[in-house]
């Protein structure tokens, strides 16, 4: 009998997937739109972020064996109760480490070399600095940067190889990890990376442990007027910590493609002070789509797919999170 999959949210047409899974039923609708016979049915899904998966959602699925995330983060899944309903969950971390990294650093290049700082004292030809070459925040080589990366993972390590053939001297904070290149150096500490760096990339995900683990003390007692970088988890670090930090200046320049409420609320206090003409220079806001591009986008789907297929096909436990 074939297995039923259920693909809710992310794309926007299924024919790769319907070509992976040929052997399958597939249902692709969101869940407030399905009947009660097809929740019966539903062997397994394939999710993004944007659906929360928790006990009441769970329970609605009697049948479900699996489910798969379209994308490394699983945050809105508890975990913990699909393991005792039996089901696995899967993560998909090979896609898009690239993309992400190169977001990061054009983000981080944008604020080292001023160009969005330039580019906003153009538009507003009312200052008296519009087209002066020291209108900017940073006046420093290249290779003079102390750059910061929290997180030695698939993309925080191609986002560290980058910096530093650009010249930076990259240090990093991953208690986790044991090997690296010897062109990092290890800290012990976010504290004392913090205190070390001009630069501070984010390129963890969210779990229990570090959300919100960027703490506002952190900031606020380092050494250095920090550039915040983060294309990782919103939940890192508290919007409230954002704006301390823009408006005292310890924040010099915010990068960010996730934000700890998303989609961005227009009335927020955040967006308030980003929008405002002294902060806006300061801060870039892409739409959590660092990870995008059409060659990683089809990687995702083909992965995603291909995970819940050798699940049910060989028993295949790779990246499954909750063995």
């Amino acid at each position: 009998m074939k297995k039923t999959i259920l693909i809710i949210d992310v794309v926007k047409e299924i024919s790769l997937e319907k070509k992976i899974l040929s052997n399958f039923n597939i249902i692709f609708k969101k869940i407030e739109n399905l009947t009660k016979k097809e929740f019966q049915k539903i062997d397994g899904i394939l999710t993004g972020h944007t659906t929360i998966f928790n006990k009441n959602t769970l329970s609605k699925f009697p049948s479900c064996k699996a489910i798969v995330r379209y994308g490394a983060g699983y945050n809105n899944i508890d975990t913990n109760i699909a393991k005792k309903k039996g089901i696995k969950v899967f993560n998909v971390p090979e896609y898009g480490s690239n993309e992400v990294a190169d977001v990061a650093i054009g983000m981080t290049m944008s604020f080292l070399k001023n160009l969005n700082s330039f580019y906003f004292n153009i538009l507003n030809k009312n200052r008296s600095n519009f087209w002066n070459y020291d209108s900017g925040y940073i006046y420093r080589r290249i290779s003079k940067i102390n750059v910061g990366v929290i997180g030695l993972g698939r993309i925080g390590k191609s986002y560290a190889k980058r910096m530093n053939a650009l010249g930076t001297k990259i240090y990093f904070y991953d208690p986790y990890v044991k090997k690296y290149s010897k062109k990092f150096k290890k800290v012990n500490s976010l504290a004392k990376i913090f205190n070390i760096c001009e630069v501070i990339s984010l390129h963890v995900p969210s779990t229990r442990k570090t959300r919100f683990f960027i703490k506002k003390k952190f900031i606020f007692n380092s050494k250095k007027k920090i550039v915040l970088i983060n294309t990782a988890r919103g939940d890192l670090v508290k919007e409230k910590t954002i704006i301390d930090g823009l408006k005292t200046g310890k924040i010099l320049c915010f990068g960010a493609d996730v934000l700890e409420n998303e989609p961005i609320n227009f009335k927020s206090n955040f967006f308030k002070l980003v929008k405002s003409l002294n902060f806006k220079s300061r801060v870039i806001l892409t739409p959590h789509a660092a990870f995008y591009t059409k060659e990683s986008f089809y990687d995702l789907r083909y992965n995603t797919a291909k995970t819940i297929l050798e699940f049910f096909k060989k028993n295949r436990l790779k990246n499954c999170v909750n063995i």
